[in-house]
């Protein structure tokens, strides 16, 4: 990560300087990128690493995420790419309700709060839950999207607290519209030139054969979902690579 960043930002710290030692004209102009834009407020290169690996993880991996698990929900789902290819062609409110119903980008979150909480109970009646100041506190979205008894079986999104695939709030993800509009985009282009999805099974690696044991959607899911930093679906890679060098 730092070697790619770096140099981009000691490109344009140098750029800035020589700008100012001119006269600081062009400085005044419209910037040509993002990162031209954040040296007026700051040269600190901590601040402007942490600022672009925030934006270039928003306006990645988000997109990545959310485009790979739409995919394979339209290989499951003949009749759910049907339903999508025709409201493209008609008029393009299904999509987003689409996009919304795929996997989760994030599988579980980390929050510590700085003064000590009382949390509303589960139960009306019951004693609230206390959280201490710099608590560490972990919760699934992967988990709590798939509550029914939150959710029912099969409803509108209620609450934004508790369709949080972006999270939620003040600390909202700053890359949701952008991987909402450009996945929409890809998504209209795609289905407006191909249909038939299915499955690579030699590239797709098949979750564990004991999952099949399991409650819920684990147990009928055909792709093996990990998680990093955002959640992702489990390929061959090497082989993958090998094949590409062979072709080449």
């Amino acid at each position: 990560m730092d070697n790619f960043t770096e140099p981009l930002m000691k490109d344009v710290l140098k750029k800035r300087e020589a700008d100012l030692e001119a006269g600081g004209k062009a400085l005044e102009g419209e910037e040509d990128t993002l990162l031209e834009h954040l040296v007026k407020s700051t040269q600190d290169p901590t601040i402007l690493k942490d600022e672009l690996v925030n934006l270039l993880v928003a306006g990645r991996d988000t997109t990545m995420s959310l485009l790979s698990f739409s995919l394979y929900m339209l290989t499951q789902h003949p009749d759910i790419e049907k339903r999508l290819r025709q409201e493209i062609f008609d008029k393009m409110r299904y999509m987003r309700a689409f996009l919304n119903g795929s996997p989760p980008l994030l599988s579980g979150l980390r929050r510590t709060p700085n003064e000590a909480v009382l949390l509303s109970p589960k139960v009306p009646g019951e004693k609230p839950i206390y959280v201490p100041a710099d608590t560490s506190c972990i919760y699934s979205v992967i988990n709590i999207h798939r509550r029914t008894d939150l959710w029912g079986p099969d409803v509108p999104y209620p609450n934004p607290y508790i369709f949080c695939p972006f999270n939620a709030g003040p600390r909202i993800c700053l890359g949701q519209q952008f991987a909402y509009h450009e996945a929409t985009f890809y998504l209209v282009r795609l289905l407006q030139n191909f249909t038939g999805f299915v499955l690579d099974e030699e590239v797709n690696l098949r979750p564990p054969a004991e999952w099949a044991s399991a409650n819920g959607l684990k147990a009928t899911d055909k792709v093996y979902i990990k998680s990093h930093l955002t959640m992702y679906i489990n390929v061959r890679w090497p082989m993958v690579r090998m094949k590409s060098l062979q072709s080449d």
